[in-house]
């Protein structure tokens, strides 16, 4: 408890100490491991985050995912995007579709800017209610309009090819969004397609002007 009470008011060092005391005789040390590796994380002991972390896989091996993590949450603080993915991909396998792991994955791709696996991870995050109904669909226009601007790495096809994909894959309503159809108009005029960006533009101020 004393443990506890340091590593809540931040004593780092003293919480590390009183926390690992405490194993000895404790018949469920996992959460004294775990907070023990955040203590060790806070005062930038690196090696100690991955002593503990494993220490506490080993103390109770049903407790795979939440050492997993706890480890990607220490790499997300540390805007260590890349390597958190790696933690949360094997957690998303050992967990299947685990709400905590979901919502990490959404910070780790948006840290990123990895627009296509954060648009993938968009059906999940609305079944499991992570975010709001307003948030997931601003975050799924945000990613189709970065989208059409950035191809995402090993996109093999010509730039034109690769816009028109997109824009052909989107939904109706997103096909009616005014700032989405401004981005691939200007797509399509900055990649020189002129006739087509005249011809769909003339067609769109028909519909709405």
């Amino acid at each position: 408890t004393r443990g506890w009470i340091n590593y809540i008011e931040g004593n780092w060092h003293k919480a590390r100490q009183q926390l690992l005391k405490g194993v000895k005789g404790n018949e469920a040390p996992l959460m004294n491991y775990l907070a023990a590796a955040r203590a060790s994380d806070s005062l930038n002991e690196a090696d100690k985050v991955r002593e503990y972390l494993g220490a506490a896989e080993a103390a109770d091996s049903n407790a795979i995912v939440a050492v997993e993590v706890t480890e990607a949450q220490i790499r997300l603080a540390a805007q260590d995007y890349g390597q958190a993915v790696s933690v949360l991909a094997r957690a998303r396998r050992n967990a299947g579709k685990h709400p905590q792991v979901l919502t990490l994955l959404h910070e780790a791709y948006s840290g990123l800017g990895d627009w296509l696996n954060l648009l993938e991870l968009l059906p999940e995050l609305r079944k499991h209610r992570i975010l709001t109904t307003g948030a997931l669909d601003k975050l799924e226009h945000d990613c189709q309009a970065r989208l059409l601007i950035e191809p995402p790495a090993g996109n093999d096809k010509a730039e034109l090819d690769y816009v028109q994909g997109r824009w052909q894959a989107l939904s109706a309503n997103l096909k009616k969004d005014p700032q989405l159809l401004q981005t691939y108009l200007q797509r399509l005029i900055d990649l020189e397609a002129f006739d087509e960006a005249e011809k769909l533009t003339v067609r769109s101020l028909k519909h709405e002007w």
